[in-house]
């Protein structure tokens, strides 16, 4: 009982994030006076519709993404069409149509549904770290060994420094010291830290020390900060901030090759992982934040995903609009139609590499 009840929570959590981002299309597109054809969440054959106004609600099979159909967007006359069967005419509202729009209202109506997926992780993340018993900050508590024993010495960490880099990489949270010994090639760092209030770098540093067995023999712990509102507020904008650059940082990584594009998730990898949430966690409460955690996280990443300058992407659409800028002009809407077509098989060859990898790796998993 408590493994549905984890999985329909995943499940509603999950296409709220995308109503959230779609909702970002859908009101700045009504303020701005852009007739909006159709608001639907999931993909497919729609499961239910309703009609009001003069846009159709529907929920579709698929729970993968969702869309806000715009006038001027889309192939809007069929929309025309199945209201008014009679209007066999391939006119369309011109002046509520989205390229009828100043340049300046069309980026706005872009990036609102990023600007959402932000505001649903801080929003997240505020109530997650109110949740939580601790609140820790990046100045080291203590050191200790399997052994009980720790060796200090001048190029080695100590309780009361406090980790500001490592490798270079900038550490305001905890999340930004897993996050930089991920991208590691190795478990020797360069950690920059605040000691006896004097900046000291120190190398050839281990974070996680582990014996032949692989058992841990080095646990670091982390003081605590006062859990109070202001807080609370500071820290969960600091933890979004965070995982805003180490999503960004996830794709240059990509792109420069130091991580491989095998590490990615797609929907059956993300079903998997709630499937280990599920079975991990005895007791319903912790399964819940889990997931929450997870979804402020993948909320985050589908807004920075989505501000990528790349065909059919929100991100992709504002580039559309410099060349408008300069000339006064809307791209050709035909060209743009090309464009975003290609954009959107890319985006599909994407998906269809990374659910053969999720697949594969269930398989094996199995065997």
């Amino acid at each position: 009982m408590q493994s549905l009840i984890v999985y329909l929570f995943a499940f509603l959590l999950f296409n709220f994030v995308i109503m959230a981002h779609e909702w970002g299309h859908f009101i700045t597109a009504k303020k701005f006076g852009v007739k909006v054809n159709e608001f639907a969440i999931g993909m497919g054959p729609k499961i239910i519709k309703f009609e009001r106004g003069e846009t159709t609600y529907s929920l579709r099979l698929f729970p993968v993404g969702g869309f806000c159909a715009l006038e001027g967007e889309e192939d809007s006359e069929k929309y025309d069409k199945n209201k008014n069967p009679k209007n066999d005419t391939k006119k369309s509202d011109a002046k509520r149509s989205l390229r009828a729009k100043p340049a300046w209202q069309k980026a706005i109506i872009m990036i609102a549904g990023v600007f959402m997926n932000f505001l649903v992780g801080v929003i997240l993340s505020i109530f997650l770290t109110s949740a939580k018993e601790n609140i820790y900050s990046t100045k080291i508590r203590s050191i200790v060994t399997s052994s009980g024993e720790y060796i200090e010495s001048e190029n080695l960490l100590k309780p009361g420094d406090e980790i500001i880099a490592i490798d270079g990489y900038k550490v305001h949270v905890l999340r930004d010291i897993s996050f930089a010994a991920t991208i590691s090639n190795d478990n020797q760092f360069q950690i920059d830290v605040i000691r006896d209030g004097k900046f000291t770098s120190l190398k050839d540093v281990s974070l996680v020390s582990t014996d032949a067995e692989g058992n841990k023999q080095l646990a670091i712990t982390f003081e605590t900060m006062e859990k109070n509102f202001i807080n609370i507020v500071n820290y969960a904008f600091t933890d979004v901030g965070s995982l805003i650059r180490n999503s960004w940082d996830t794709v240059i990584g990509l792109i420069k090759r130091k991580i491989s594009i095998k590490d990615l998730s797609g929907p059956v990898g993300i079903a998997t992982q709630i499937g280990g949430i599920a079975s991990q966690e005895k007791n319903l409460g912790p399964a819940l934040l889990r997931i929450t955690t997870f979804m402020m996280m993948i909320s985050i990443s589908l807004g920075v995903f989505n501000i990528l300058p790349f065909p059919a992407l929100d991100g992709g659409r504002v580039v559309m609009l410099i060349p408008e800028v300069i000339t006064g002009k809307p791209v050709n809407q035909k060209v743009e139609e090309i464009i975003n077509t290609a954009g959107i098989i890319l985006l599909i060859g994407l998906m269809i590499f990374v659910t053969y990898n999720d697949v594969k790796d269930i398989i094996m998993s199995i065997f």
